[in-house]
């Protein structure tokens, strides 16, 4: 399983941070990213969600997808392709 770090971001959002491997995944956490970030495993994101990738939220240790911003997501791509 790989590991990966996920933080909010300033607009609101969630980053996810793929470490390369050259440090360990815990000096990547205290060099690069925000206090606020913290280590899961790539398989507890709701990657099967990545169209709503903008309606990810962190809640706790957990990423979740918003409802309603993946529904504004859906009526805007719908929009588009008419």
């Amino acid at each position: 399983m790989t590991q990966v770090i996920i933080f909010t971001n300033e607009n609101g959002g969630v980053s996810v941070c793929y470490p390369t491997g050259e440090l360990p995944i815990e000096e990547v956490l205290t060099k690069d990213c925000p206090e606020n970030a913290i280590i899961v495993e790539n398989d507890s994101l709701p990657n099967e969600h990545s169209n709503f990738f903008n309606a990810w939220e962190l809640n706790g240790t957990a990423v979740t997808v918003n409802l309603t911003k993946a529904k504004a997501i859906t009526k805007d791509r719908l929009r588009a392709e008419r």
